[in-house]
């Protein structure tokens, strides 16, 4: 039977009654609150009794850091049966075994404002400050996603990212419109002769709901930072690293705590080490399983397959021989509801040295609005390169671009457009005439 219980929790700061009941409802079960953390409240099997719990908030410290005003406000609690169980924020959680313990206090108009001041200096300006961040970022997105509906279209983290802003910004504005409508309310009741209002249960859902969101988010995170034919691998990568980071956080965070950071270098400590660990989703080559690895040999001082996985279209295919070296790959760039590309490379080499390389990228794009703003995206002008109309009839396309440089030299690169697809096909190597663009069309074109 274990002794220890962690459970995350959900209830407001400032839903002091309702706090007090969880607690002395838990206590009955055999549960003692030991410790409040960032998540999930540590409680500490016993036995099972009922416990009066309270919420307060004691005074603060001088701006010396003196804590004589709070030790002797816990003296006299301590006198009256109330002994300090652990903090919450800038709130104390007091427990009292006595059957009918004398009231921790009694003036509900000071109490009222106390917690008022506690909430305004951390809670309503945490929210605060949420809020502003959360429509910075939609901002941002719906801006990148208009200018670049290429790259956002193919992210399953930039289309989620607006509804999760806008889902958040729901959750913050009703945090403090739910606080100040709480707020209104209790001081109607203090006037009255009673005491702060209680917080309705709907607030505990939300609360955990935004947890939820926040997991999902960073999930979806990982996850698109790693797209691999081999998702199992990179599903096992993802969750590693989300461990790390979750591990490391919560050691770090602690370590700072104790050693009385703020919570702006803490803030920025969490983003720093969140980034180290994404590091590895930078580098092209970064392999951690060995598995991964297709079988290889060495030939003429270059790496080719053993086995080379089959592709839709292939060196050749197009030319009709046989090309007894080949190299191949496929990699994911995305795929969402909205669009799906893959792309497909292949190197070729001959016995007598004689080598030429294909590769071709797969966009499907159902949705024809979707279609327009990715395809206009994908033939704007670079700094290098401009994409020329070509002849579309050979490929059977509707039609067809070719990507040139600045110079006027061309790439080697055609852009061709077909119902719900964008070809990108690129040939080193290889005589390119009709023949050979009816035979690309015949493989890589829809419903071929």
């Amino acid at each position: 039977m274990k002794n220890a219980m962690y459970r995350m929790e959900s209830l407001s700061p400032f839903d002091l009654q309702g706090t007090a009941e969880h607690l002395s409802a838990m206590a009955a079960k055999g549960w003692r609150l030991e410790k409040i953390g960032r998540y999930f409240w540590k409680y500490q099997r016993a036995e099972a009794a009922y416990i009066h719990y309270a919420v307060t908030c004691p005074p603060a410290a001088e701006e010396n850091g003196d804590m004589g005003d709070r030790l002797f406000f816990q003296e006299l609690c301590s006198a009256a049966g109330w002994e300090v169980v652990t903090d919450w924020a800038s709130l104390q959680i007091y427990a009292n075994p006595a059957e009918i313990p004398t009231p921790l206090e009694t003036d509900e108009a000071l109490r009222l404002e106390m917690i008022h001041q506690s909430m305004r200096r951390t809670y309503l300006r945490d929210h605060r400050n949420q809020l502003f961040c959360f429509v910075v970022l939609l901002i941002f997105t719906l801006t990148q996603l208009f200018r670049f509906p290429h790259s956002y279209c193919l992210s399953g983290l930039g289309l989620s990212l607006p509804p999760f802003c806008l889902l958040s910004l729901f959750g913050e504005a009703y945090a403090i419109a739910g606080y100040n409508l709480w707020l209104r309310r209790s001081l109607r009741l203090v006037e009255e002769g009673g005491g702060p209002a209680a917080v309705p249960r709907f607030y505990r859902v939300l609360s955990r709901l935004s947890v939820i969101l926040t997991g999902v988010l960073f999930l979806a995170l990982i996850f698109t930072l790693f797209p691999l034919s081999r998702p199992s691998a990179w599903t096992a990568l993802a969750a590693l690293l989300a461990l790390a980071f979750g591990v490391l956080f919560r050691l770090l965070d602690g370590f700072l705590q104790r050693r009385g950071a703020s919570r702006e270098f803490r803030f920025f400590t969490a983003l720093v080490l969140f980034f180290l660990c994404l590091l590895p989703a930078g580098f092209e080559n970064f392999r951690p399983f060995g598995f991964l690895d297709e079988p290889s040999y060495t030939w003429n001082s270059q790496e080719w397959d053993a086995e080379p996985q089959p592709l839709p279209l292939t060196v050749e295919t197009l030319t009709g021989q046989s090309w007894p070296h080949v190299r191949r790959s496929i990699s994911s760039h995305g795929r969402t509801p909205l669009a799906a590309e893959t792309a497909y490379s292949e190197a070729a080499a001959q016995e007598n040295g004689k080598e030429a390389y294909l590769n071709y990228i797969i966009l499907d794009v159902p949705n024809d609005f979707v279609y327009r703003a990715i395809l206009d995206d994908m033939l704007r002008d670079t700094e290098f390169f401009i994409y020329q109309p070509s002849d579309p009839v050979p490929w059977g396309a509707d039609a067809a671009y070719r990507r040139v440089y600045r110079n006027g030299n061309p790439s080697g690169d055609q852009l061709l457009c077909y119902s719900g697809r964008i070809l990108t096909v690129y040939t080193e190597g290889l005589p390119v005439d009709d023949i050979q663009k009816a035979l690309i069309a015949a493989r890589l074109a829809p419903n071929s």
